[in-house]
C-alpha cells in the first residue's frame, strides 16, 4: 500500500478507490499503469515501477478479491475504508516500537 502511494503520489482517498480493473499491464511488468480517480471526477494514468507491479501481483495472490473489485480490502473482504487505513497504521507503529 505504501509503495503504491509513493510510486503514484496518490491521496489516501484516491488509493482506496483503486480497483483491480484500474491496473493495466500487471502481467507485463515493463508497461504497467494504474488509473487514478481523483478529485472532481478527473482521471489520470500513472505508470507503475517494476517493483510496485511485483508487490501488487504478490498481494493479489495472497489476498484475492472474491466479492469486490477494490484492490485493498479489509478482513471481511469489503472495500478498505479510511478508518481501516488509520487502524493498520496504528498497528504498524505499535509493532515497530
Amino acid at each position: 500500500m505504501l509503495l503504491l502511494m509513493y510510486n503514484t503520489g496518490v491521496r489516501v482517498s484516491e488509493l482506496l478507490e483503486i480497483k483491480i480493473s484500474d491496473i493495466h499491464g500487471a502481467d507485463s511488468i515493463n508497461h504497467a499503469s494504474v488509473i487514478i480517480h481523483g478529485k472532481g471526477r478527473k482521471h489520470r494514468e500513472v505508470p507503475l515501477w517494476k517493483t510496485t507491479v511485483k508487490y501488487i501481483n504478490k498481494y493479489l495472490k495472497t489476498y484475492p478479491a472474491e466479492c469486490t473489485d477494490y484492490l485493498f480490502i479489509n478482513k471481511n473482504g469489503d472495500e478498505l475504508t479510511r478508518s481501516g487505513v488509520v487502524y493498520e497504521h496504528a498497528l504498524i507503529n505499535l509493532y515497530l516500537k
